[in-house]
């Protein structure tokens, strides 16, 4: 069978500046909901892990629904991707309250505001580059975006996994698709329709991946300089 769920919210994020509005709302409860499972797991950094904690948070959700989903035991819908966000923030809300997350130390609010201002500048800076060249496609510059939309596109129609065979009917697809898995996820959460919001998640990874930066470099600095040096 064929999962059509992937734009339930069309109606209104067919239009970019919507669209925009509730990718960047997804992102502002990602951070807070993953706060405490970050907190609980790099609490000796300076800034208490809030670099990973959108990072943290979807890896958790987004491995439950693809083990759950690669045994039939669900399927990859929307609903289910939330149910997924929401027992990931439950666990680590309960991880923060247990004895891991008591042994944290001390968050500097100057290294926390680095890390959310090191992913929002980022994505900020990507989401435009994006908005100039929204197709970005070249044989040197960028030349996987076809294959890559096409793959997004079947793991958006398939119920378990593998994923369906862009290019073979009624086949599963036989090559490695994780990462677009997590675009894919993405997509469910917000109901955005796909030709949008692959535009709106390379600026997402880099900015996740430079709030990670930041956090690490935060973390390692101020080990290396016993806490002299100014987080942000």
């Amino acid at each position: 069978p064929v999962v059509d769920d992937a734009r339930w919210s069309s109606q209104w994020t067919d239009r970019t500046p919507v669209a925009v509005a509730v990718w960047v709302l997804l992102l502002i409860v990602l951070g807070a909901a993953g706060r405490p499972l970050a907190r609980a797991l790099f609490g000796a950094f300076p800034d208490a892990g809030q670099g990973f904690a959108r990072i943290m948070l979807i890896l958790l959700a987004v491995w439950g629904v693809w083990f759950a989903a690669s045994y039939n035991l669900i399927e990859f819908r929307a609903i289910w991707a939330w149910y997924a966000v929401i027992a990931a923030t439950v666990i680590g809300w309960l991880l923060a309250s247990s004895r891991m997350g008591k042994t944290a130390s001390r968050a500097s609010r100057r290294a926390i505001g680095g890390a959310e201002g090191a992913f929002w500048l980022v994505f900020t800076i990507f989401l435009g580059l994006r908005f100039f060249n929204p197709d970005s496609w070249h044989p040197i510059w960028g030349g996987e975006k076809p294959m890559e939309f096409a793959h997004i596109n079947a793991l958006l129609r398939t119920p378990s996994f593998p994923p369906f065979d862009t290019w073979l009917s009624g086949g599963i697809l036989n090559y490695y698709y994780y990462g677009e898995y997590l675009v894919a996820f993405f997509i469910k959460l917000t109901g955005i329709p796909s030709e949008i919001a692959f535009n709106l998640a390379q600026p997402t990874m880099m900015g996740l991946a430079a709030s990670a930066m930041y956090s690490l470099v935060v973390a390692v600095s101020s080990r290396v300089s016993r806490d002299r040096v100014d987080p942000l």
